[in-house]
C-alpha cells in the first residue's frame, strides 16, 4: 500500500481530482458534473478520496471496515441488483442505507433502509431517517444471517453435504 493511500485524509489539503467527466473538489466537499454542483457530507467525500487513492487497487478488508464504520450512510442507487452484497455488509455493520427504490432493495431492507425515488423520499424525511437511525441504532432484520461467520458455517455444511452425497453416488 502506498504511503499516500494509507495517510489520513485531510480534505482541506486534498487536491482536486477528475472522476470520469466530474470534478471532485475535496476541500469544498463538492462534486461538479454536467453543470451541476453537488455538496457532499465530509465523510462521503473522504470515501471518494480513499477510492481515488486506491486507483483501481483492491481496498483491504480492514480499510473497508474502517470506511463502513465511519460512514454517515451507504448509498446504492443502482437500477438493478440480484443481491446487493455491499448494502447487506453495510447494514450488518449498522450503517444507514440510502437505496434506489427497486424490488430487491425493498425485499431485503424494508424497515431499515431509506428508499430514494419513492414518493416519500423528500430531503426532510431523509434527515429524519438519518437522525432516527443515529438515535436508535436499529438492527437490520437479516444481520445475523448475513454475518461472515454464519455464511462460512453454512458454506461448510453445504460443502460437507455435497461431499457426502458424492460418495453415495455410484
Amino acid at each position: 500500500m502506498s504511503p499516500e493511500r494509507s495517510a489520513p485524509i485531510d480534505l482541506a489539503r486534498e487536491a482536486d481530482r477528475s472522476l470520469g467527466s466530474a470534478l471532485v473538489r475535496p476541500s469544498l466537499s463538492e462534486v461538479i458534473a454536467a453543470g451541476q454542483t453537488i455538496r457532499l457530507q465530509p465523510r462521503v467525500m473522504q470515501v471518494l478520496v480513499a477510492l481515488a487513492r486506491a486507483d483501481g487497487d483492491v481496498v483491504s478488508r480492514d480499510e473497508l471496515l474502517r470506511l463502513y464504520q465511519g460512514a454517515t450512510a451507504f448509498i446504492s442507487l443502482s437500477t438493478f441488483e440480484g443481491f446487493n452484497l455491499s448494502a447487506a455488509e453495510a447494514a450488518t455493520l449498522g450503517v444507514p442505507l440510502l437505496l434506489s427504490d427497486i424490488p430487491v432493495h425493498r425485499e431485503l431492507f424494508e424497515g431499515y433502509g431509506f428508499f430514494v425515488g419513492s414518493a416519500s423520499s423528500d430531503p426532510f424525511r431523509l434527515a429524519k431517517h438519518l437522525a432516527h437511525h443515529e438515535r436508535t441504532h436499529p438492527v437490520w432484520a437479516h444481520a445475523a444471517a448475513c454475518a461472515p461467520a454464519t455464511i462460512a458455517g453454512r458454506y461448510l455444511m453445504l460443502k460437507r453435504g455435497t461431499l457426502s452425497l458424492a460418495r453415495a453416488m455410484p
